[in-house]
């Protein structure tokens, strides 16, 4: 077997780029937009809307997803958004990292869908996240959705009383839960966070044989299966401060999914928890037992190397505090669900085009002749095995093959592996 390396490049649609029309919040396109990049950067879950007239052909917008949240894609009423393969997807989404082009026949809308490949470029996605509250034990806490298998779960338990957290949690899918921060801010209260890595999926309640006054659960997916956690640490004061530092950690990989997490034990006032990187805040439990305050804030580290955050606290005056830091390793070989066309490029420059319509666990193969866009019948489904097989290229043969969405984007380039 020789071993090279083959470019998979995600290609658009037709028409030419006309400019950037970057965006932080739900939009609605305009027929000016013919042409145009529009990058959302939402924290939060927000929307692209079609043109409430559907333009006249040619018109193609390259929506992407850069931010945290997923993106919905909306067509205006009376017109429809089709897939590749003709189905009418009827308001589609874009994950974070997903990019996608946009056209329209003059009637209605279409999507110009890729397939799933294999990259080296695993981007770890934060899926849902729950919180709940409770006096003495046991407690729970169910995830609202049913867990992927394979996906990782946080869990972090906090209580005013030392030892009521300290009791390591469980579940009836039988996954392992591995203590990691654990800090006691003596007199004050105390947190105590466990990792499962590669949970079992389904539906999935989290129990602790103690009470845990405030208990919060996250899941994360396309992350490590194995020994996930990357390097984590916590601090604690019982001091009374306006912020702490989590403490410095050292991530070995790119694309580490960062977690960070803040606590407080105060008077009754409501306030809130930040921190000072500029992450997703999916929990802020406001104020619980008239006491205890709590936060998780998500987001992602391009690139290995040390990282710290700020936990600061808005009340005021200053109150004894908890803030930690973790670090969650992206899965070393993923797959990607990439919207877009694919177009291998092999060791003697030649693109071949492979379009994607469909067919699941089926081979698609180009012979590498011009124009050569093999088509496959069946519905589409990002969650199933499929195999994409380009032969003929300078004797050498190219598969991307995968199984589970990942983040990818318009005109990104990824490594797939040639036999």
């Amino acid at each position: 077997m020789t071993t090279a390396q083959t470019q998979v490049a995600i290609t658009g649609g037709s028409g030419g780029l006309a400019g950037v029309n970057a965006q932080t919040s739900s939009y609605t396109a305009v027929s000016g937009d013919n042409g145009k990049a529009i990058p959302f950067n939402c924290t939060s879950a927000c929307s692209l809307t079609l043109p409430t007239s559907v333009p006249a052909a040619p018109w193609t917008i390259f929506p992407s997803n850069e931010g945290t949240a997923v993106l919905s894609v909306i067509p205006t009423s009376g017109a429809n958004l089709y897939a590749a393969n003709g189905a009418n997807l009827g308001t589609g989404s874009l994950n974070p990292g997903m990019g996608v082009s946009i056209w329209s026949d003059g009637a209605n809308y279409h999507v110009n869908q890729g397939g799933i490949i294999t990259g080296s470029n695993v981007i770890p996605v934060p899926v849902q996240s729950v919180q709940n509250s409770c006096g003495s034990g046991p407690c729970g806490i169910t995830l609202t959705n049913n867990v992927t298998p394979g996906d990782t779960l946080i869990f972090e338990c906090q209580h005013g009383v030392a030892g009521d957290c300290n009791v390591t949690p469980t579940d009836a899918q039988g996954d392992t839960f591995v203590l990691k921060n654990s800090v006691l801010v003596t007199g004050n209260f105390e947190l105590r966070q466990f990792v499962a890595c590669n949970a079992a999926g389904g539906p999935t309640t989290i129990t602790s044989a103690s009470g845990g006054t405030i208990m919060a659960a996250y899941e994360v997916s396309n992350v490590a299966t194995s020994s996930c956690v990357d390097a984590y640490t916590a601090q604690g004061t019982t001091s009374n401060v306006n912020s702490l530092g989590t403490g410095s950690i050292t991530t070995t990989v790119a694309n580490d999914f960062i977690f960070v997490s803040g606590a407080t034990r105060s008077g009754a006032s409501v306030f809130t928890l930040s921190e000072a990187n500029g992450y997703a805040n999916p929990v802020q439990s406001g104020l619980v037992a008239s006491a205890l305050h709590y936060a998780g804030f998500t987001g992602l580290k391009a690139s290995a190397g040390s990282i710290s955050d700020t936990v600061s606290q808005n009340l005021g005056t200053g109150v004894p505090m908890y803030a930690g830091i973790l670090a969650l390793k992206p899965a070393t070989t993923g797959t990607a669900f990439v919207q877009g066309d694919l177009t291998v490029t092999a060791a003697n420059g030649q693109q071949v085009p492979l379009h994607n319509n469909g067919a699941v666990g089926a081979v698609l193969t180009s012979t590498g002749g011009p124009g050569t866009i093999p088509q496959m019948a069946a519905p589409y489904n990002p969650n199933s095995g499929m195999t994409a097989t380009q032969v003929g290229i300078a004797g050498s043969a190219t598969t991307i093959t995968g199984s589970k969405p990942l983040a990818g984007r318009g005109s990104r380039e990824t490594t797939g592996p040639t036999t």
